[in-house]
């Protein structure tokens, strides 16, 4: 909540940037990028659909796209690389991971 409540750049959203990091960091060696990547555009589409779903009202397009540019700066602080460039390339990222994992698991498993 630090983050919404105060800034990203304020000092206890940093604080809190920093301690996420740390928490990730121990899984940096285990955790391939495109995974870290996935999760972040899981925040933007995941949110968007929820409160477009159960909220009082629909989301419109600025409202969508603010939310996308949140998370961007969340990936760019926790220095991620290959972030999507648009809202439109979040939902890709994420169909395409889920699509390309939901395949090796279907190969594995056949």
């Amino acid at each position: 909540h630090a983050w919404v409540d105060h800034g990203l750049d304020s000092d206890e959203g940093q604080a809190s940037m920093n301690h996420l990091n740390h928490i990730h960091g121990v899984f940096r060696n285990r955790t391939r990028n495109e995974d870290f990547v996935y999760v972040l555009c899981c925040f933007i589409a995941d949110t968007i659909q929820m409160i477009d779903i159960f909220g009082w009202r629909r989301l419109n397009t600025e409202e969508k796209q603010a939310l996308f540019v949140f998370y961007e700066k969340v990936g760019q602080k926790m220095d991620l690389e290959n972030l999507p460039k648009s809202l439109a390339d979040a939902y890709r990222s994420v169909d395409e991971y889920t699509n390309s994992d939901v395949s090796a698991m279907e190969t594995e498993s056949g």
